[in-house]
């Protein structure tokens, strides 16, 4: 289904003519399979004309019906008012993976073609026996699995959905594991935020564990010297998860001495054992604090995520599952724009910005007010500072026209995707005073170099040569990095984040810094990373004849493999710490005058990250610093 379908298919939800029933087992359970589901339709006034049809979308991630063999799983059969009838299956592919279609996401489709109609009060049954459903439940706090039933009456070739659409409550399955992030800056005495969440098999957040879980903290250049309670520490008791936790809960742990540190939540009779990303205490207020964010996150207001993916959270759900089980600091919900592409329109917009404003909370959570811009030249986020801003519609033209009317206003952009295969940006368009950030890393892949391995990518050409970040460097760009998820399955800062170091975890800081590239980008690592180069912070230019001098000093969740100086997209200079912590300094012996340096730190996969990353090594960049003639 294209962009235009999507569109109809959501403003005319509840125009189709009928009613739907569902009897099937009731909740279902993520990745279960079910003995049997059954959909009943009743045609509605007028009843459907000939040449007309009606059919199921069923829920997002099942398995694939088939109807040659009844004795085989996920067999379908299709009844008109009782007597057997064809069927006609569609597997519609739910976003880009060009090339592979091994790779594609699908939306199961049975459709009924009715050449000769039927009349008022006339009945389609689907039978599907023994069906596979999907394994991503509904991101929010009201999880359904849904069956949505459309109908073309009147033989015009467009369907619209029914009003109620049967449903059937959707729940995760029990929990196989714990995920534990934690605020990543401290000061002693002062508490830490840690949230813990227990997830399944398929990551969604196991709202039905009741395990009790205990915790311990580690620290040292290896990360795995025990901390002594409490003459280092004071942690969490034990604690027993409720049906109030829904899955996660926030703990607060308080340190006694500076250093990083690595907290450890286990629950022994299940087995789950879970380790957070490092917390770097000081024993003074620093002049700023690291917060991770994730700025691409699509809701229900995005027609890809809504009509497409079928498991997006609502607006305001997605909020507060980055902040309550993903441990956020920040997050930009990024939904495309155009309502004639099947976005949201004017009026929602106000009602997007209002409920963003309403989930800022300074000193806990932060967000900001951002739209996605899609076009055939590239797509680009675009981030305000407050708590208004304009509606974008389809127009004006892009991207020229749209950056004359982008600077009627304080903002800026961050493109992404930009060097894969899929709408690569047009870098003819490059504009810099409101593009300071590339998101170098995203669910489409890594475009730090052509060629860089790994490339994270469902895309056929995953860096095309002249598109990347280090190409853009060379031609004297002065881009930032960051990552974000590009989530569409109600997962924010699940992968792909954005660290920032900012003064308070306010909004004017966040943009501020953002703006500023005091930033930088990781895969899923939480990594700490301080890089000065004579002294200036990341996303600075230095105006100076010194040689370079750098200074390193970082902390990962997993064991540092590999940290490189890259300048002038070669590298310079390599270390290769043995633990979880690496600190050095190093000063260049042939400066290549005017120049750009970044650090990439190469870190051992974790055990538990999203399908992108199994089995592969964790990577964190941070935004170059500039040298440039004083």
């Amino acid at each position: 289904m294209n962009r235009e379908g999507w569109a109809y298919a959501h403003y005319t939800a509840g125009m189709g003519l009928g009613s739907a029933t569902l009897d099937c087992r009731s909740p279902l359970v993520a990745g279960a399979v079910i003995p049997e589901a059954t959909i009943r339709f009743m045609a509605g006034k007028g009843g459907i004309a000939p040449g007309g049809m009606t059919s199921v979308w069923l829920p997002n991630g099942t398995q694939p019906p088939q109807i040659d063999d009844k004795t085989k799983p996920s067999y379908l059969e299709v009844a008109v008012d009782g007597r057997p009838f064809t069927v006609r299956l569609q597997n519609t592919w739910m976003y880009r993976t060009e090339g592979d279609p091994t790779l594609r996401q699908y939306r199961r489709m049975a459709d009924v073609l009715l050449p000769q109609g039927l009349p008022e009060g006339g009945q389609v049954t689907w039978r599907w026996t023994r069906a596979g459903f999907g394994r991503l439940v509904h991101g929010g706090y009201d999880d359904r699995a849904h069956f949505r039933v459309f109908v073309d009456h009147d033989a015009d070739g467009w369907e619209e959905e029914i009003a109620g659409s049967p449903w059937v409550p959707m729940v995760a399955d029990a929990a196989g594991r714990l995920m534990l992030r934690a605020a990543a800056t401290a000061v002693v005495g002062q508490p830490v935020r840690l949230t813990a969440t227990a997830m399944d098999a398929w990551n969604n957040a196991a709202t039905g564990y009741r395990g009790t879980v205990e915790f311990a903290a580690t620290t040292g250049p290896d990360g795995k010297t025990a901390v002594d309670q409490p003459a280092q520490a004071e942690l969490p008791g034990p604690w027993t998860f409720n049906a109030l936790d829904r899955g996660s809960h926030t703990f607060a742990a308080t340190f006694s001495r500076p250093g990083f540190y690595w907290v450890t939540i286990k629950d022994p009779a299940a087995g789950f054992t879970a380790e957070s990303n490092p917390i770097e205490v000081f024993a003074e207020e620093p002049e700023y604090r690291l917060y991770w964010g994730d700025l691409h996150v699509h809701t229900e207001m995005s027609a890809d995520a809504c009509n497409g993916v079928m498991c997006p959270s609502t607006y305001a759900d997605s909020y507060r599952i980055g902040c309550e089980r993903y441990g956020l600091d920040f997050q930009a919900n990024t939904d495309h724009h155009g309502y004639s592409q099947g976005n949201y329109d004017e009026s929602d917009w106000e009602v997007m910005k209002q409920i963003t404003n309403r989930a800022d909370a300074p000193g806990r959570f932060v967000t900001l007010v951002a739209t996605e811009i899609s076009h055939g030249r590239g797509d680009q986020n675009v981030y305000f500072p407050a708590g208004d801003a304009p509606y974008i519609n389809t127009g004006p033209r892009h991207p020229l026209d749209m950056w004359e009317f982008l600077r009627r206003y304080e903002c800026f952009t961050v493109p992404h995707h930009f060097a894969q295969s899929m709408r690569p940006w047009d870098w003819n368009n490059y504009d810099a005073r409101l593009m300071p950030l590339a998101e170098i890393y995203s669910n489409h892949g890594r475009a730090e170099f052509t060629g860089n391995q790994p490339h994270y990518s469902r895309h056929p050409t995953p860096t095309i040569q002249g598109k990347t970040w280090q190409d853009q460097l060379a031609r004297g760009r002065k881009l930032g990095a960051i990552a974000a998820s590009d989530d569409h399955f109600a997962q924010p800062g699940y992968s792909g984040l954005a660290g920032v170091w900012a003064k308070s975890l306010t909004r004017a800081e966040i943009y501020r810094n953002l703006k500023a590239k005091h930033c930088y980008a990781t895969t899923n690592a939480r990594a700490i990373i301080h890089f000065t180069l004579n002294g200036a912070e990341m996303g600075s230019v230095v105006r100076s004849a010194d040689a370079p001098s750098i200074k390193v000093r970082a902390a990962c969740p997993s064991a540092i493999t590999e940290a490189v100086i890259v300048r002038n997209g070669q590298t310079v200079y390599t270390a290769k710490p043995a633990g979880r912590v690496v600190e050095f300094e190093w000063t260049d012996p042939s400066p290549a005058g005017e120049a750009y340096y970044y650090l990439r730190l190469k870190q051992t996969g974790q055990p538990t990250t999203d399908d992108l990353l199994k089995g592969q090594p964790d990577y964190t960049w941070s935004t170059p610093v500039w040298i440039e003639k004083p």
